[in-house]
């Protein structure tokens, strides 16, 4: 009998070939989206250049502050979880130490949670207590990190002078810059705004001077907007006088000094774009000198996220504030107001003292900045001047 031929199963075993093919297939698709949605977006500020020639570029991204080493901006970001105002906290140091005092409000923080909060701050970052004491009325902390070569000493301690007639609840101070080349209606129209927003005015243009001196008569407070260099110059232009990395003490000292004459009634200033200059510690220590020196005090625009420029001007013991958000970057749509609406809200939950900055190019701006004052008002927002945030001893607001 011929033997029966055995049937090969060819068709069976193909089928389960291309089954697995595309299980496989399906994983690596399922990898490849995963890792594509994952991976981080260029934001449009890293798109697009640092900074403009006709505005500064905003740096809002990172709402923390960013401190010289990780204890630094361990205890300053303590600090703000205390309530403790900006001009208040000091730093010092010597060879082995980098000295805090941070004064409390003894009706609001008590040593015990004060030292909870610094201590968690720290730990957070990698550092660790290396020891504590405490004496009547003030606690001193010891902490060191593997990655900074000083360690940090912080004292505790009650003052209630620093926060007499300090202004509570969620503060805003907004700040509109470029003033001196616009006048007329649309000039005219920015001063009917509250009295609390504080004008920045650039030097040397056509209508500076009386820019100031409506400001002066109208009781609103006033800095002089100080073209600083950015990354990119000379191709990125600040403007006439503009202060460079590479300009020595007494060129420095002669720019401020001139701003300063041709705009006395100023209580401080800002830098206008400044990415380069407000990164480099020397520039920005020969600018602090000449601020102590004619009492005024240094706002921060916060045009790049490595600048040294608050810092310096806290270790030169004048006062110092920082910029948290732009309102009109990167335009004054509603989506823009909306966004900038929310960051601000969540923003003040850590932080109940912020400033804003915006500017004074054209109609629309001055509408957009009426709605946006309107907006923070019903959220319960005070409306203050630059000066006014962590200041303890000021007159009444105008």
């Amino acid at each position: 009998m011929p033997k029966k031929t055995r049937k090969r199963k060819t068709r069976k075993h193909n089928s389960k070939l291309w089954i697995l093919i595309l299980i496989g297939l399906a994983l690596v698709a399922l990898v490849w989206w995963i890792a594509t949605k994952e991976s981080p977006q260029r934001s449009a500020t890293e798109a697009a250049p640092e900074e403009q020639a006709s505005q500064d570029s905003p740096e809002e991204s990172k709402p923390e502050p960013v401190g010289d080493n990780l204890l630094d901006t361990a205890i300053i970001e303590a600090s703000h979880r205390l309530n403790v105002p900006e001009n208040a906290l000091r730093k010092t140091h010597t060879e082995e130490y980098d000295i805090y005092k941070l004064p409390l409000n003894r009706t609001e923080t008590d040593l015990t949670f004060a030292n909870m909060i610094v201590k968690g701050q720290v730990e957070l970052r990698g550092g660790v207590l290396v020891r504590g004491t405490e004496s009547g009325n003030k606690q001193i902390l010891i902490f060191k990190h593997n990655e900074v070569e000083r360690r940090s000493q912080v004292e505790l301690y009650y003052d209630s002078t620093v926060y007499q007639n300090l202004i509570t609840g969620k503060n805003i101070a907004i700040v509109v810059d470029d003033f001196g080349t616009i006048h007329g209606e649309l000039l005219d129209g920015f001063f009917t705004l509250d009295r609390a927003v504080s004008f920045a005015i650039m030097p040397g243009q056509n209508h500076s001077v009386l820019t100031m001196q409506k400001a002066q008569q109208q009781g609103r407070e006033a800095l002089i907007h100080v073209p600083m260099e950015p990354i990119g110059y000379p191709g990125v232009d600040p403007g006439p006088e503009a202060i460079l990395v590479r300009m020595t003490e007494a060129e420095i000292e002669r720019i401020l000094h001139r701003f300063i004459h041709q705009l006395p009634y100023c209580k401080g200033i800002n830098n206008h774009m400044g990415s380069l200059a407000t990164s480099d510690e020397q520039t920005m220590e020969r600018v602090m000198k000449v601020l102590r020196e004619k009492g005024k005090y240094f706002l921060d625009s916060r045009t790049t996220n490595v600048s040294v420029a608050y810092q310096t001007a806290q270790k030169a013991h004048i006062p110092a504030f920082q910029n948290r958000i732009f309102l009109d970057a990167p335009d004054i749509s509603d989506a823009t107001f909306n966004t900038k609406i929310q960051q601000i809200i969540n923003m003040s939950q850590t932080n109940p003292n912020l400033i804003a900055i915006t500017h004074c190019h054209n109609r629309d701006k001055l509408n957009y900045l009426r709605r946006f004052i309107q907006r923070l008002e019903a959220e319960g927002f005070n409306l203050v001047p630059v000066s006014a945030l962590g200041q303890s001893d000021l007159p009444p607001i105008l």
